[in-house]
């Protein structure tokens, strides 16, 4: 608990902290003046305001993926699904037949 006495004490005493209203701001302003590699809580703090944004735009990669690929085989003629799955349909006989 040491650790946010001398924040708050840092805080209190440093200029550029009086403007700042809202948190990512303050996270902000942390890490241009290296604070966060003092106070190792504010870096979980940080890292806790990040996640939910990593995870949105991760998920929103794998959303365009799925796009792409359903368009992808909508495109495809019914011509070329045919003969992909009579090769496949081969591939499954033979290796039946070459297992007996």
């Amino acid at each position: 608990m040491i650790q946010f006495q001398h924040y708050e004490h840092d805080i209190l005493n440093y200029f550029k902290f009086e403007d700042i209203l809202m948190l990512y701001e303050l996270c902000r302003e942390l890490s241009s003046l290296r604070k966060l590699i003092i106070y190792h809580l504010l870096r979980v703090i940080h890292l806790v305001l990040t996640l939910p944004i990593l995870f949105v735009s991760t998920k929103y990669a794998f959303l365009i993926i799925e796009i792409v690929k359903s368009r992808l085989c909508n495109k495809m003629k019914n011509k070329f699904i045919t003969n992909n799955l009579i090769i496949y349909i081969k591939k499954d006989i033979a290796k039946i037949l070459s297992t007996k």
